[in-house]
């Protein structure tokens, strides 16, 4: 039998072997694409936007390693509109935050919902990929994606304040089903884009049972309520999500025009999905009913979010292992 071989690609192990020569400090960019980078104002955006993504901007150019000065300048306006667009959305300014496999994706499918060129997109998503990290892996590994952070238990409860006291009644109606299924059931944007009112079945004893597409998901009991107040403020069928003539927007138009106190994050709903996750995990559910309720065949997301939740008491520990609980 052959040996086990690692997969690693050669430019995988190349990036994995500068990102730990970079953190120790003993790598530094030859000084004409450190020049370009300090250099560099892009034309088509505010002074003011540019000021606040440049720090993070420049640290992922920084972070893959540019060969060659032209290639830094290549990257830096695309890394910039991601930025700014995840600020937008409440996340957090942080390299490992906005520069995500999962972000990037996002923000194309933003781009093409308000009607850039696929070209256009597809071009700046191939710049963008050259700014994710890459690690060495001895075997392969299918479907693997960063995730979002999960909301702490008040940044949660904030967002729900939020969500329930927005400024006008439609907006009300879309900000709590927006966060109610993103948090209460775990869907994506994609899946409550497609929702329809007929998809939510609010069940005789309160509870409430989501359809998407092939497969059912539930909705957590305390998050009933909350679901409950979109749908009774809501006064039309059809898309829970449509403009008056039944056409589709992109779930984050929604989200660009609800209001957050300061100090509240935004509703970010992959951020929601995560702490959906985390949730469950916390509550012992099992990791095939997550994955069932997912929709996804790949365990990458929920091994990822393992890290966050909370260490059991040995005792309870004991108990579980022991096939006693």
């Amino acid at each position: 039998m052959a040996a086990n071989r690692a997969t690693t690609t050669p430019a995988a192990a190349l990036r994995a072997r500068r990102d730990a020569e970079r953190a120790q400090g003993t790598i530094e960019l030859p000084a004409e694409i450190e020049e370009r980078i300090e250099a560099y104002v892009p034309a088509s955006l505010d002074s003011s936007d540019w000021a606040k993504v440049r720090p993070v901007v420049t640290a992922a150019v920084r972070r893959a390693q540019p060969v060659s000065a032209d290639r830094a300048q290549h990257w830096l306006l695309p890394a910039a509109k991601l930025a700014l667009w995840a600020d937008r959305h409440g996340v957090d300014l942080t390299v490992e935050a906005v520069f995500s496999a999962e972000m990037v994706d996002e923000w194309a499918k933003a781009e093409l919902a308000a009607g850039t060129s696929k070209a256009s997109v597809a071009t700046h998503r191939s710049h963008l990929r050259n700014l994710l990290p890459i690690t060495p892996t001895t075997s392969a590994t299918i479907g693997r994606r960063d995730v979002s952070a999960p909301y702490t238990r008040d940044e949660d409860l904030a967002v729900a304040r939020a969500a329930a006291g927005q400024r006008t009644v439609v907006y009300r109606a879309d900000a709590c089903l927006l966060y109610g299924l993103a948090r209460g059931a775990g869907l994506g944007s994609q899946q409550i884009k497609a929702a329809r009112t007929d998809d939510v079945a609010v069940h005789d004893d309160g509870s409430i049972e989501v359809r998407c597409g092939n497969h059912n998901s539930w909705v957590l009991d305390e998050y009933c309520d909350i679901v409950r107040t979109g749908l009774e403020l809501r006064d039309r069928d059809g898309y829970l999500f449509a403009k008056r003539d039944g056409s589709q927007r992109n779930i984050g138009e929604y989200i660009d025009r609800f209001t957050f106190p300061d100090a509240t994050p935004r509703l970010n709903v992959a951020r929601c999905r995560s702490t959906w996750i985390v949730d469950h995990l916390q509550r012992g559910t099992p990791i095939d009913v997550i994955a069932a309720a997912l929709a996804v065949t790949s365990l990458d997301r929920i091994r990822a979010l393992l890290a966050y939740v909370e260490a059991r008491p040995a005792d309870v520990v004991a108990q579980l292992l022991r096939g006693l609980s």
